[in-house]
């Protein structure tokens, strides 16, 4: 989806200005605005609507080794993975003499 809708700005920056030489005739790249703003829309929803899923998933499924939700485990990663960078930072600070 996201690749879709990167895809959909690219052209749309492309197109969005064009040069002419003088005297040349306009003739703008084919391009319709708000069929991109649509198409843009519904892809932001549709992403809207897989993220709010996953985000309930997270909060109601309990990890029954730990009894802890999969969004408090994530959590927990996150603050045992800082734990872990700080005491690898304290180790790099010991000297021996």
């Amino acid at each position: 989806m996201q690749d879709e809708k990167d895809r959909l700005l690219r052209t749309e920056q492309e197109v969005s200005t064009y040069v002419l030489a003088e005297g040349e005739a306009a003739e703008p790249p084919a391009y319709d605005y708000g069929a991109v703003r649509e198409k843009v829309a519904q892809i932001d929803g549709q992403a809207r609507a897989i993220r709010h899923a996953l985000h309930r998933f997270n909060m109601q499924t309990v990890l029954p080794e730990r009894g802890i939700t999969i969004d408090e485990a994530l959590i927990l990663l996150a603050q045992l993975s800082g734990r872990k960078d700080r005491l690898n930072s304290l180790a790099s600070c010991v000297r021996y003499a």
